[in-house]
This record gives structure tokens, C-alpha cells and sequence, in this order.
């Protein structure tokens, strides 16, 4: 596990589990909410998120900043340009 947030919304509350996730195969699927997708990491502060996200956001942001995160994005970046997934 990466980090944890946790966040109250009156008489409930949330506890967030960020986990490291070197590798993964096929796409996302939605289990819990109605919207899901992809975004740019420069653009998320601009996203519409919950409350409890934004409490964990800049720390979000900061993980996925450090060179090992760069790398992979670059990696998966550059397999996508050469028509591999």
C-alpha cells in the first residue's frame, strides 16, 4: 500500500487505499460509481471529484511525479505510439 486517506461525510465516512500497481493487463471496469475514465495528470485538479479525493489529491500528484511513475507513463506512452498496448 502506497498511502491511506480518510475522510467524513457527516454520519459517514471513507477510507481511500492507494495501492502501487507496477502491472496491469486489460482495461478498468467500473463496479461502484456511474463515470469512469482516463485524464491527464495536469488536469486533475480540474476534474469534478468527491471531497474525499480532494483531501488526498495533492498527495496523488506528488506519488505520481516521482521518476519512477515518469518512467512507466513514458514507457506506456512510447508502446502506444508503436501500436503496442
Amino acid at each position: 500500500m502506497r498511502f491511506t486517506g480518510i475522510h467524513s461525510y457527516g454520519d459517514a465516512g471513507v477510507m481511500l487505499m492507494f495501492f502501487e500497481v507496477p502491472y496491469w493487463k486489460g482495461e478498468p471496469k467500473n463496479l461502484h460509481h456511474t463515470d469512469l475514465k482516463w485524464t491527464k495528470i495536469s488536469d486533475l485538479k480540474k476534474e469534478k471529484l468527491p471531497e474525499a479525493n480532494y483531501k488526498v489529491l495533492d498527495q496523488i500528484l506528488e506519488t505520481l511525479e516521482l521518476p519512477l511513475y515518469k518512467a512507466i507513463n513514458a514507457a506506456k506512452q512510447e508502446l502506444k505510439s508503436n501500436g503496442q498496448s
